[in-house]
């Protein structure tokens, strides 16, 4: 039976597991220490992209299903399931942190690190609640693919996330799924051509 903590991940699953490498631990320790500030030199602190971390077996999961959504909606009521249907966690730019140290998976080095989904929100509501409440509702990727501004992972993942997206049925460009250093430079780009919102 699969376990998961109160925040809807499951429980490390071990056919993840694998050797930890010196280079995935020096290249994640770095993005743990720096990754936040780097990105608030690019982005306004009234950016409204919303950031949503999640382990790698649950990345796989979201895409395969096309959707992210709240644990209750998907396994419904249960002991230590916080009960708040139709509406998934996320972060601002002004306290990333959070997502990065608490659900990017980035200590966790046994593992290939998580993934951090890129979201814009839909509306005035969304963009008020994701600053006010740290949440927004259910998102579904497969009906509006153009909110996923991007999926944020380590080197070490990205042909796998991407090969994900491939073999799922969601209208999105694999060229998504970017590095975080890879990401600010997109952003930066996006912000100097007038593109990012």
């Amino acid at each position: 039976m699969i376990e998961f903590d109160k925040y809807g991940f499951k429980k490390d699953d071990i056919s993840f597991k694998r050797l930890a490498s010196k280079d995935d631990i020096k290249y994640r320790k770095i993005v743990q220490v720096t990754f936040e500030k780097r990105l608030k030199e690019v982005l306004e602190k009234d950016c409204t992209l919303c950031f949503h971390g999640t382990p790698i077996w649950n990345a796989k999961e979201i895409i395969k299903s096309g959707n992210i959504t709240s644990l209750i909606d998907r396994i419904g009521p249960k002991e230590n399931v916080i009960p708040n249907p139709g509406k998934i966690s996320v972060s601002t730019i002004n306290n990333l942190w959070f997502t990065i140290k608490y659900h990017a998976d980035l200590f966790n080095y046994d593992y290939p690190a998580g993934c951090v989904f890129v979201i814009q929100p839909k509306d005035e509501d969304e963009i008020k609640s994701s600053r006010e409440n740290n949440e927004i509702n259910n998102i579904y990727f497969d009906k509006q693919p153009e909110r996923l501004k991007a999926i944020i992972t380590t080197p070490e993942n990205i042909n796998l996330v991407r090969s994900w997206i491939d073999e799922s049925n969601l209208k999105i460009n694999n060229q998504i799924v970017v590095d975080y250093d890879e990401f600010i430079i997109n952003i930066k780009n996006e912000y100097q051509l007038g593109k990012l919102l």
